[in-house]
């Protein structure tokens, strides 16, 4: 057993007093901030994937947008038929925002989802944008420093999507207009030495 002497015998209370409140400090951080990791990669996973699933079913919105299977009851329509942009928007929305309630760890002060679909002729590009407030758990700390009371997470994920039926439309469109300039080339051409030949 340990002797104290009289000078030091008080000294152990005052120390773990001061140090307590520190340690206490810095686990309940290291906690919030492993939950906002957290929250971040459980974004992030909930965004890509719902990009990658949009551009599965870019070119047949019928495919069910969870599995990705194609059930009979859904072959009853027209499979080349093109479907409105709102159809495709809605199918993603919905299922961001099914994902989003169902792991969702930090209270969600605001949620905005902006999903734009980009046509480059060629191909089209879907872009998908998340952002989520967070209300801090510091939120009354927070305001006597003049920060604000809620944290925001925002991700962003794209992704190429192919229609074959469009892509094929839209190569025979370009190789038209290419021949076109071709052929007006060459009547000019024509025309031109017709002139030349015609003046002399």
């Amino acid at each position: 057993m340990l002797k104290t002497t009289k000078s030091n015998k008080g000294s152990l209370t005052v120390e773990l007093s001061l140090l307590l409140p520190i340690i206490l400090v810095a686990i309940a951080l290291i906690i919030f901030l492993s939950f906002i990791m957290y929250q971040h990669v459980y974004l992030t996973a909930v965004v890509n994937s719902a990009v990658n699933r949009a551009a599965v079913i870019w070119d047949n919105p019928k495919i069910d947008f969870v599995t990705g299977i194609v059930t009979e009851d859904r072959l009853k329509t027209n499979l080349y038929l093109r479907e409105n942009l709102d159809i495709k928007e809605n199918l993603i929305r919905d299922y961001i925002e099914s994902r989003l309630e169902k792991f969702n760890i930090l209270n969600t002060v605001s949620s905005d989802i902006e999903i734009k679909f980009m046509n480059y002729f060629i191909y089209q590009k879907i872009q998908i944008t998340v952002h989520q407030s967070y209300a801090s758990p510091t939120g009354a700390f927070n305001r006597f420093f003049g920060a604000g009371e809620t944290f925001d997470i925002s991700i962003q994920a794209h992704a190429l999507a192919m229609e074959p039926e469009q892509f094929i439309r839209n190569i025979d469109f370009l190789r038209d207009k290419v021949d076109v300039a071709a052929i007006r080339e060459k009547i000019d051409n024509y025309l031109n030495k017709q002139s030349g030949s015609s003046r002399k």
